[in-house]
């Protein structure tokens, strides 16, 4: 419901941004991950879509790792970025990913179905030429190749004996920028492009509910409520462009008011709630009219029923009568002396037959 949402509301630019989000758990699971270049180190991954200029998430996908007694995944990369981009297919945007995604077999894939693909490229592959790979030049030269005129290798000497290899299908012309160390335009729009999901994460911690808990179903819950609140707030800044130094928190405070106020006014009903003093007085302060007296009802007995709810609960008589300065609340009284009475210590169980006992 939350990634069916999170697309119909939104329409991305032509520049997204593919990535994984690591939101922080240590408890044991099947799928907890280890990755040390992220803040949290430990924690369960999502692979996310995010708009690549609002960092908006579109639809993300949960790591589960490998099935009980089956087989490794091949072409996971492959499968988890065809997936995010399922209802963007034909668009003519542009995808951009590091280099667990950067593949030629979906390079083609994307540009088949009118994707273009920019990414890092790992130096293992086996689609890269070896004079690309070569470390014996120059630094901030580059060297690029074409396949089939759409698909282009970029390898810019970034430092010596260093090689930084590019993918792309969106560049048909090679230019560099000499104000910027003679960079290719693969490299730069990478650079400009690329931290969508990154963003994401970071704008999550500046504002989170969550919370310690051991239950990866809890943890998981908390990272669906950051994110929608993200989401929701993405779209109120852009149809709100105004300038404000607090203003996420502002929507954040204003969102959670909106959020308990229905809910609030229906417990202001029940007498079971507006009978302590506390919540009549929070109630107040959201402007929740809390009613005088029961509920009006034309059962009689449900009015009385109210009544004895809505009053004090009286101590134990035991208690009261003697010295000690203990009380203890009780709602139960004596069978014979209506006196009220707790249930652990000045009471006792009696137990007798139905009454279509045989005896």
């Amino acid at each position: 419901m939350l990634m069916a949402n999170l697309e119909k509301a939104y329409t991305p630019d032509c520049h997204v941004t593919v990535y994984e989000q690591l939101f922080p758990y240590r408890g044991r699971t099947r799928f907890t991950q280890y990755i040390p270049s992220k803040p949290a180190k430990y924690g369960m991954n999502v692979w996310w879509i995010c708009d690549s200029v609002s960092n908006y998430p579109l639809k993300g996908i949960n790591y589960t790792g490998k099935p009980p007694g089956g087989q490794r995944e091949t072409n996971q990369d492959e499968r988890v970025v065809m997936k995010l981009m399922e209802n963007y297919m034909a668009s003519g945007r542009t995808v951009y990913a590091d280099n667990f995604f950067s593949t030629y077999n979906l390079a083609e894939m994307l540009m088949d179905r009118r994707v273009a693909f920019v990414g890092t490229v790992r130096k293992n592959k086996t689609f890269i030429p070896h004079e690309l790979l070569n470390p014996k030049r120059d630094v901030k030269i580059t060297l690029v190749c074409y396949h089939n005129d759409n698909i282009a290798l970029c390898s810019y000497m970034a430092k010596p004996k260093k090689p930084l290899i590019m993918l792309s299908t969106a560049h048909y012309r090679q230019s560099t920028d000499p104000l910027k160390g003679f960079k290719p335009d693969q490299i730069l729009d990478y650079n400009k492009f690329k931290a969508g999901v990154d963003t994401m994460d970071q704008m999550l911690t500046g504002y989170s509910c969550k919370r310690s808990t051991n239950r990866w179903p809890l943890a998981m819950f908390y990272n669906m409520l950051d994110i929608a609140g993200l989401a929701s707030f993405i779209i109120y800044d852009e149809l709100n462009p105004a300038k404000q130094s607090d203003k996420r928190r502002s929507f954040i405070i204003e969102l959670a008011r909106q959020l308990v106020i229905p809910h609030m006014t229906k417990r202001a009903t029940n007498a079971l709630v507006w009978r302590f003093a506390r919540i009549r007085q929070a109630m107040n302060l959201f402007n929740i009219k809390v009613p005088e007296s029961c509920p009006s009802t034309s059962d009689a007995a449900q009015q009385q029923s109210y009544a004895q709810v809505a009053s004090t609960r009286p101590s134990c008589y035991h208690f009261a009568a003697s010295s000690s300065k203990k009380r203890r609340k009780t709602r139960y009284n004596c069978s014979k002396c209506n006196r009220p009475i707790c249930l652990n210590e000045h009471s006792m169980q009696l137990y007798s037959c139905k009454p279509n006992c045989s005896s």
